[in-house]
């Protein structure tokens, strides 16, 4: 029960953070002022915190799981997905100002680390609710007959 509500309280943080993070005008910005740097830099530092958490579960479930039934399991890539567009995104956040830095990239990478924290929320939701775990469910038995297909 406890760690649920702790990967429920840490998808919500994480969902709020990006959703903020990827409508944001400073991302939109050719300049900086240095209150839109610091707001983005707080939203990255909130996000590493997150990612340590995710990190530090996906370690425990990697190493209490038989390798065979841990890389079959969807939710499991969902979570690597999760933590690699996170930290990336986290990355850039942080150092926001430096000369290199790419708008449209890290819009990029906030937007998949945004739509994989939706789904990763929704999954956590399931556990929690019954009709949403049907929903969830119905949702991967369509897309597991489909990828055949693509």
């Amino acid at each position: 029960g406890g760690v649920m509500m702790g990967d429920l309280y840490v998808q919500v943080i994480v969902v709020t953070v990006l959703s903020n993070l990827t409508s944001c005008n400073a991302l939109y910005a050719d300049v900086y002022t240095p209150g839109e740097c610091e707001n983005l830099k707080w939203g990255g530092i909130v996000l590493l915190i997150c990612c340590l958490y995710l990190i530090a579960r996906e370690a425990i479930q990697f190493s209490s799981t038989r390798l065979e039934e841990y890389v079959l399991s969807y939710k499991n890539f969902l979570d690597i997905v999760q933590i690699v567009a996170i930290t990336w995104g986290t990355a850039l956040l942080i150092d926001v100002e430096a000369s290199d830095y790419d708008g449209t990239s890290l819009r990029s990478i906030l937007i998949l680390a945004t739509f994989g924290a939706w789904l990763k929320l929704l999954f956590c939701l399931g556990q929690l609710i019954f009709s949403i775990s049907v929903f969830t469910s119905a949702v991967v038995q369509i897309v597991v007959e489909l990828v055949p297909f693509a």
